[in-house]
């Protein structure tokens, strides 16, 4: 039988077309098809045309489910990481079986590999190295990272001869020497004596403001005498140009010691023998009596005045006051602050009559009542030598502020000695 190729275009109503054989020769055919589970061909024509089936089989695809597939793939392109190592929270969540777990712990011949230990040294050695990093910005050499700059380094960085006025060894040694003399020059914090003192020259407008407008008040010069130096009383040089006022006889007689011919006879401090206004005011300055008699008066109190180192009796009684005269000794060290001298009977306010300090080492020591402060002062701060002293005689007397109150004592490096307070109680 000859090969034949049947050909039928689509949508065509023609029920024959050409048979081409093998050879080239072209014959007529019909069409045919097979009827479903029949063996019989059944002849297609116009009025038989071949079965078409439009309806969509079971399980075929749909543009629905397209979509829906479509949607699915979508999500799974959001949900996908980028290639490469990621963080966890970018990473897909993978749980593994043991089996496989096991399958990827290294092998005991595996060596070397991170460990907890290994990462807490190391996360202790750049703790240490955070701990000796500086913040940023200029520091200080103590708060910089030491850095040796090799000698062709240290060359370029050198300033050229072009720029002028840098610093230099020569100028800071210079700048140091000028330094060192301003400091030799101030002198040390704190009150101190005029010697010891930077020279001040205030204007008049100054020296106006500084003047009082008032005489100052017995507590404001202290209950002390102010001390005076004499090297700060000017000289000036005394001739006989002027004119002179005379004095007349009676007045001379009355002032002077001895005046034409008459002699009168006066105390240290001036006071004539025959004068019945003042008290009797005697200065012993030298020799060693054992013993002084005094009678008190009328009009006076009696007072008895140490001017000199030595050994002093002091009266046992305030012969106005009727008051036991009492006292206490103390030694005083080096740097104390509010160190109590004395401790009054309780309810009672001691009156002073007499300090008398003995310095063994050399220092400043202040006393005070109570409370330190600028009205509560019994003594300036006295700059004692070793073996120095100081005598204060309370002419007016001096009571405590309040009942209880105790006598303290300041001082300062290297003082040393003893304290002796005369007082009664009140």
């Amino acid at each position: 039988m000859a090969q034949v190729t049947i050909g039928l275009d689509e949508g065509s109503t023609t029920t024959a077309r050409a048979i081409t054989e093998a050879g080239g020769a072209k014959v007529p055919v019909a069409a045919q098809a097979f009827n479903d589970g029949s063996d019989h061909p059944t002849q297609v024509s116009a009025t038989n045309p071949l079965p078409v089936v439009t309806a969509i089989p079971t399980g075929a695809s749909t543009s629905a489910l397209q979509t829906t597939g479509n949607g699915y793939l979508s999500t799974l392109a959001t949900n996908s990481p980028a290639l490469g190592q990621a963080l966890a929270a970018a990473s897909i969540p993978v749980i593994l079986p043991s089996a496989t777990i096991t399958t990827l712990t290294p092998p005991a011949a595996i060596t070397g590999f991170a460990t907890s230990a290994k990462q807490d040294t190391g996360n202790t050695s750049l703790g240490n190295i955070d701990g000796k990093l500086p913040a940023l910005g200029q520091a200080l050499a103590a708060a910089s990272i030491p850095v040796i700059l090799p000698s062709a380094t240290i060359t370029t960085l050198t300033p050229p001869a072009a720029i002028t006025g840098f610093a230099t060894s020569a100028a800071q040694t210079t700048g140091n020497s000028s330094l060192s003399s301003i400091d030799g020059k101030l002198p040390a914090l704190g009150q101190a004596l005029a010697a010891a003192s930077v020279p001040v020259v205030l204007t008049s407008a100054q020296l106006t403001t500084l003047t009082p407008t008032a005489g100052l008040t017995d507590t404001q010069l202290r209950a002390s005498a102010v001390p005076i130096s004499v090297a700060t009383i000017p000289s000036h040089a005394v001739t006989n140009a002027g004119t002179f006022a005379v004095q007349s006889a009676a007045t001379l007689n009355a002032e002077t010691t001895k005046v034409i011919g008459v002699v009168r006879t006066a105390d240290g401090s001036g006071n004539l023998l025959t004068s019945t206004t003042n008290a009797l005011d005697i200065n012993i300055k030298s020799g060693n009596p054992t013993t002084i008699t005094a009678t008190q008066g009328t009009g006076s109190n009696l007072k008895v005045e140490a001017s000199n180192a030595g050994t002093f009796a002091v009266q046992s009684t305030d012969s106005v006051n009727a008051k036991t005269i009492l006292s206490i000794k103390a030694a005083y060290t080096a740097s104390q602050t509010a160190a109590t001298v004395l401790t009054p009977t309780s309810g009672k306010k001691f009156v002073i009559t007499d300090i008398v300090i003995s310095a063994t080492g050399a220092g400043t020591v202040y006393l005070f009542d109570h409370t330190d402060g600028a009205t509560a002062g019994l003594t300036p701060t006295l700059s004692l030598a070793a073996n120095g002293g100081y005598v204060s005689n309370f002419k007016g007397l001096y009571t405590a502020t309040a009942a209880n109150n105790l006598i303290k004592y300041t001082s300062g490096s290297g003082a040393a000695g003893s304290i002796q307070v005369y007082y009664y109680e009140v």
